[in-house]
């Protein structure tokens, strides 16, 4: 298995699609939820220290991992925890139709937990307006109703 991934990549505002034959990884963990569905032979991968082999594997955020070896193509969701609780998660992906646009639409669909500081969110929605050119975090800060230091402890 190569250590190279191939494949095509989907943004959305909190979630990534990535549909392509991912590469050997080492351990690592991540702030995302990642689901992962084979469609062809099974994954081995790593989590928390064990291996497992399966067509779908659902890794909670932070949780150690490692993928080990797959067969073909596989698809990958990685999703903002923030927004989704990864039970939620789990329960609606795990009966979506395999494809990158279905599993897109069931994401786009799925509710999101509210944010837990309305400042955040509005500093949020300036930058999803700005994403077109540059963004100017002080532009944001003032979109927010805050200072630049503190829309800065808020982010962290």
């Amino acid at each position: 298995m190569s250590p190279e991934w191939s494949g095509r990549l989907w943004l959305g505002p909190d979630y990534g699609l990535i549909q392509g034959i991912p590469g050997r990884t080492a351990s690592h963990a991540h702030y995302a939820h990642q689901l992962m569905f084979s469609a062809g032979g099974p994954v081995t991968a790593s989590l928390d220290g064990r291996a497992i082999t399966a067509h779908r594997l659902f890794i909670p955020s932070r949780m150690p991992h490692a993928i080990l070896h797959s067969h073909g193509e596989v698809l990958m969701v990685y999703a903002e925890p923030g927004a989704f609780d990864f039970d939620s998660l789990q329960a609606a992906l795990a009966d979506s139709e395999r494809s990158l646009e279905a599993l897109e639409r069931t994401l786009r669909q799925l509710p999101r937990r509210a944010l837990e500081d309305a400042r955040v969110e509005r500093a949020l929605s300036a930058l999803d307006q700005q994403l077109s050119g540059k963004v100017s975090a002080q532009a944001l800060a003032q979109a927010a109703h805050v200072s630049l230091s503190q829309l800065e402890r808020l982010f962290a």
